[in-house]
């Protein structure tokens, strides 16, 4: 083996690439965690649930709870429309 294959300045190289790396890696991680807060703050909110039920997803199994929660319990917001035909005063519709 080459002895001159791995000098100080190769090594030098490929430790500051790797930090590059790293730091990339963890930039795209961070912007990846904001969208998804973002998403399940907008799926919770048209749910009608309170935003602040995303900041589970902070806790570790957060995501899984989120989704047993969303999978198994009431959602305020499912059955209520904001008017029906019955009391409506729009004269096109008539029973």
């Amino acid at each position: 083996m080459d002895p001159t294959l791995f000098s100080g300045e190769s090594m030098e190289f490929m430790q500051g690439a790797s930090l590059v790396i790293a730091l990339i890696v963890l930039f795209l991680g961070l912007i990846g965690a904001i969208i998804k807060f973002f998403l399940w703050v907008k799926i919770l909110s048209k749910a009608g649930y309170s935003k602040g039920f995303a900041f589970l997803l902070c806790a570790p199994f957060g995501a899984f709870i989120i989704m047993c929660i969303l999978a198994f319990g009431d959602w305020p917001d499912v059955g209520k429309s904001k008017e029906t035909p019955e009391t409506s005063d729009d004269p096109k519709i008539s029973s």
